[in-house]
Protein backbone atom coordinates (compact mmCIF):
# COMPACT_ATOMS: atom_id res chain seq x y z
CA UNK A 1 0.00 0.00 0.00
CA UNK A 2 2.58 2.45 0.79
CA UNK A 3 4.47 1.45 -2.18
CA UNK A 4 1.64 2.38 -4.17
CA UNK A 5 1.10 5.98 -2.32
CA UNK A 6 4.87 6.45 -3.13
CA UNK A 7 3.96 5.74 -6.86
CA UNK A 8 0.91 7.55 -7.07
CA UNK A 9 2.66 10.66 -5.28
CA UNK A 10 6.28 10.42 -6.81
CA UNK A 11 7.88 10.31 -3.47
CA UNK A 12 9.96 7.74 -1.74
CA UNK A 13 9.26 6.64 2.23
CA UNK A 14 12.67 8.84 3.14
CA UNK A 15 11.11 11.84 1.87
CA UNK A 16 8.10 10.67 3.70
CA UNK A 17 9.96 10.54 7.27
CA UNK A 18 12.06 13.39 6.06
CA UNK A 19 9.27 16.02 6.21
CA UNK A 20 7.63 14.64 9.13
CA UNK A 21 10.72 15.06 11.10
CA UNK A 22 10.51 18.55 9.94
CA UNK A 23 7.05 19.14 10.87
CA UNK A 24 7.70 17.88 14.25
CA UNK A 25 10.72 20.08 14.80
CA UNK A 26 8.73 23.03 13.62
CA UNK A 27 6.28 22.16 15.85
CA UNK A 28 8.29 21.99 18.83
CA UNK A 29 10.21 24.96 18.20
CA UNK A 30 7.07 26.54 17.95
CA UNK A 31 5.95 25.39 21.31
CA UNK A 32 9.49 26.34 22.89
CA UNK A 33 9.11 30.28 21.63
CA UNK A 34 5.28 30.52 22.71
CA UNK A 35 5.22 28.24 25.86
CA UNK A 36 6.96 30.49 28.59
CA UNK A 37 4.49 33.51 27.16
CA UNK A 38 1.20 31.75 28.41
CA UNK A 39 3.21 30.99 32.09
CA UNK A 40 2.36 33.80 34.74
CA UNK A 41 5.49 35.46 35.42
CA UNK A 42 6.92 35.06 38.91
CA UNK A 43 10.02 36.51 40.48
CA UNK A 44 12.65 33.94 41.42
CA UNK A 45 13.28 33.71 44.74
CA UNK A 46 15.90 36.53 45.86
CA UNK A 47 18.54 33.51 46.75
CA UNK A 48 18.68 32.97 43.62
CA UNK A 49 20.34 35.95 42.70
CA UNK A 50 22.40 36.08 45.65
CA UNK A 51 23.56 32.40 44.49
CA UNK A 52 24.47 33.83 41.44
CA UNK A 53 26.68 36.63 42.51
CA UNK A 54 28.40 34.50 45.04
CA UNK A 55 29.74 32.41 42.30
CA UNK A 56 30.42 35.54 40.02
CA UNK A 57 32.40 37.11 42.56
CA UNK A 58 34.29 33.46 43.24
CA UNK A 59 35.64 33.13 40.12
CA UNK A 60 39.04 34.11 39.46
CA UNK A 61 40.50 37.46 38.05
CA UNK A 62 41.26 37.29 34.53
CA UNK A 63 44.60 38.96 34.44
CA UNK A 64 45.23 41.89 32.01
CA UNK A 65 48.49 41.20 29.80
CA UNK A 66 51.60 43.99 31.06
CA UNK A 67 53.57 44.09 28.19
CA UNK A 68 57.59 44.34 28.46
CA UNK A 69 59.15 47.66 28.07
CA UNK A 70 60.92 46.43 24.98
CA UNK A 71 57.35 45.76 23.80
CA UNK A 72 56.67 49.55 24.19
CA UNK A 73 57.66 52.65 22.00
CA UNK A 74 60.18 54.89 23.82
CA UNK A 75 59.56 58.85 23.66
CA UNK A 76 61.40 61.54 23.34
CA UNK A 77 61.99 64.98 25.16
CA UNK A 78 61.78 66.30 28.58
CA UNK A 79 59.73 65.07 31.07
CA UNK A 80 58.53 65.59 34.70
CA UNK A 81 56.49 64.00 37.11
CA UNK A 82 54.73 64.67 40.27
CA UNK A 83 53.33 61.68 42.62
CA UNK A 84 50.45 62.57 44.43
CA UNK A 85 52.25 62.66 48.20
CA UNK A 86 51.74 65.81 50.72
CA UNK A 87 55.20 67.73 49.53
CA UNK A 88 54.93 70.72 47.61
CA UNK A 89 51.70 72.13 48.81
CA UNK A 90 51.66 76.36 50.37
CA UNK A 91 49.02 77.59 52.16
CA UNK A 92 47.05 80.46 50.00
CA UNK A 93 46.45 83.84 51.69
CA UNK A 94 42.76 82.98 52.13
CA UNK A 95 42.16 80.43 55.17
CA UNK A 96 41.59 76.76 54.74
CA UNK A 97 43.22 77.03 50.88
CA UNK A 98 46.40 74.97 49.74
CA UNK A 99 47.75 75.41 46.01
CA UNK A 100 50.69 73.47 44.61
CA UNK A 101 52.53 74.26 41.38
CA UNK A 102 52.41 71.11 38.83
CA UNK A 103 53.53 72.72 35.69
CA UNK A 104 54.51 75.85 33.86
CA UNK A 105 54.96 76.62 30.08
CA UNK A 106 56.41 80.15 29.60
CA UNK A 107 56.15 79.89 25.76
CA UNK A 108 52.13 79.21 25.63
CA UNK A 109 51.40 81.45 28.48
CA UNK A 110 49.97 78.96 31.03
CA UNK A 111 50.13 76.97 33.89
CA UNK A 112 49.31 74.04 36.11
CA UNK A 113 48.42 73.66 39.81
CA UNK A 114 46.13 72.08 42.13
CA UNK A 115 44.03 74.03 45.00
CA UNK A 116 42.51 72.13 47.94
CA UNK A 117 39.94 73.71 49.79
CA UNK A 118 39.10 72.50 53.49
CA UNK A 119 35.75 72.40 54.02
CA UNK A 120 33.56 75.69 54.83
CA UNK A 121 36.22 77.77 53.52
CA UNK A 122 35.46 79.80 50.34
CA UNK A 123 37.54 81.52 47.47
CA UNK A 124 37.01 84.89 46.83
CA UNK A 125 35.67 86.87 43.91
CA UNK A 126 38.59 87.59 41.47
CA UNK A 127 39.35 88.09 37.39
CA UNK A 128 40.73 85.87 34.43
CA UNK A 129 43.45 87.79 32.10
CA UNK A 130 42.93 84.55 30.47
CA UNK A 131 41.17 81.51 30.12
CA UNK A 132 40.89 79.14 33.08
CA UNK A 133 40.08 75.30 33.38
CA UNK A 134 38.60 73.32 36.33
CA UNK A 135 38.37 70.23 36.98
CA UNK A 136 36.93 68.37 40.57
CA UNK A 137 39.33 65.78 41.27
CA UNK A 138 37.57 65.05 44.95
CA UNK A 139 34.78 66.92 46.91
CA UNK A 140 32.43 69.55 45.49
CA UNK A 141 32.41 73.24 45.20
CA UNK A 142 29.63 75.61 44.75
CA UNK A 143 30.80 77.80 41.65
CA UNK A 144 27.73 80.24 40.33
CA UNK A 145 24.82 78.78 41.67
CA UNK A 146 26.41 75.16 40.24
CA UNK A 147 27.40 72.41 42.46
CA UNK A 148 30.53 70.78 40.64
CA UNK A 149 31.27 67.56 41.88
CA UNK A 150 34.43 64.87 41.47
CA UNK A 151 34.54 64.27 37.81
CA UNK A 152 32.61 67.81 36.77
CA UNK A 153 34.71 70.07 34.54
CA UNK A 154 34.20 73.95 34.61
CA UNK A 155 35.74 76.54 31.97
CA UNK A 156 35.92 80.33 32.66
CA UNK A 157 36.45 82.88 29.42
CA UNK A 158 39.36 85.24 29.77
CA UNK A 159 38.18 88.51 31.33
CA UNK A 160 35.78 86.88 32.85
CA UNK A 161 34.98 87.47 36.97
CA UNK A 162 34.17 84.56 39.15
CA UNK A 163 32.50 84.51 42.15
CA UNK A 164 33.07 83.56 45.72
CA UNK A 165 33.81 79.62 45.04
CA UNK A 166 32.47 77.80 48.40
CA UNK A 167 33.09 74.34 49.20
CA UNK A 168 31.02 72.39 51.73
CA UNK A 169 32.66 69.33 51.73
CA UNK A 170 36.03 70.37 51.11
CA UNK A 171 37.47 70.20 47.46
CA UNK A 172 40.91 69.16 45.35
CA UNK A 173 40.59 70.89 42.24
CA UNK A 174 43.29 70.71 38.92
CA UNK A 175 43.44 74.00 37.66
CA UNK A 176 44.81 75.63 33.93
CA UNK A 177 45.50 79.00 34.50
CA UNK A 178 46.65 81.82 32.26
CA UNK A 179 50.40 82.60 33.13
CA UNK A 180 49.34 86.34 34.32
CA UNK A 181 47.08 84.52 37.20
CA UNK A 182 49.61 82.13 38.35
CA UNK A 183 51.67 84.63 39.24
CA UNK A 184 49.90 86.80 40.96
CA UNK A 185 48.62 83.81 43.41
CA UNK A 186 52.37 83.21 44.29
CA UNK A 187 52.76 87.02 44.41
CA UNK A 188 50.21 87.31 46.77
CA UNK A 189 51.68 83.81 48.74
CA UNK A 190 55.16 85.40 48.52
CA UNK A 191 53.84 88.71 49.49
CA UNK A 192 51.43 87.11 52.71
CA UNK A 193 54.46 85.63 53.33
CA UNK A 194 57.07 88.19 53.93
CA UNK A 195 54.29 90.16 56.29
CA UNK A 196 53.95 87.66 58.55
CA UNK A 197 57.27 87.78 58.96
CA UNK A 198 57.55 90.88 59.21
CA UNK A 199 54.92 90.74 61.82
CA UNK A 200 57.07 88.00 63.74
CA UNK A 201 59.82 90.21 63.73
CA UNK A 202 58.01 93.13 65.13
CA UNK A 203 56.79 90.91 68.12
CA UNK A 204 60.24 90.31 69.36
CA UNK A 205 61.93 91.24 72.70
CA UNK A 206 63.92 94.60 71.65
CA UNK A 207 66.67 93.27 73.47
CA UNK A 208 67.44 90.77 71.20
CA UNK A 209 66.57 92.91 68.16
CA UNK A 210 69.36 95.26 69.41
CA UNK A 211 71.57 91.74 70.18
CA UNK A 212 71.07 90.64 66.44
CA UNK A 213 72.44 94.11 64.90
Amino acid sequence: MDTAIHQWTGTSGQDTHTAQNEDFTDAMLYAALHLPASLPATDPPASVKSSLLERIHALPPVPVPVPTQQQLRAGKGEFTYQHNDTQGWTAHTHKGIWVKHLAEDKHNHYAVIMMKMEAGSIYPSHDHSGAEQCFVVEGSALVHGHILQAGDFHSSAAGSTHGDIYTATGATLLLVVAREDYKRVYWDIAGNKLKHAAQRLLRLPKKLLHKTS
